[in-house]
């Protein structure tokens, strides 16, 4: 039980940082290049570019929300 437990919570917490990455990644790369250059650029398509970084984690994050349910008494 302890085992399925602890999958259903790296699950949740893989889903959860493949869901955020492709937002916060503009802005990274963002910060970046203003510290080299000093202009602000930011690719706002990034997200639509690494479409499936993010489509891989909600398919975690329903996948660890389904067990956590099924977990349930």
């Amino acid at each position: 039980m302890n085992k399925k437990h602890q999958l259903t919570k790296s699950l949740a917490i893989i889903g959860a940082i493949l869901v955020w990455f492709p937002l916060l990644l503009p802005f990274l790369f963002g910060g970046i290049r203003f510290v080299e250059s000093g202009r602000l650029n930011i690719d706002f398509l990034i997200p639509a570019e690494i479409f499936y970084v993010p489509l891989s984690g909600s398919v975690a994050l329903l996948w660890a929300a389904v067990r956590a349910r099924s977990a349930a008494p």
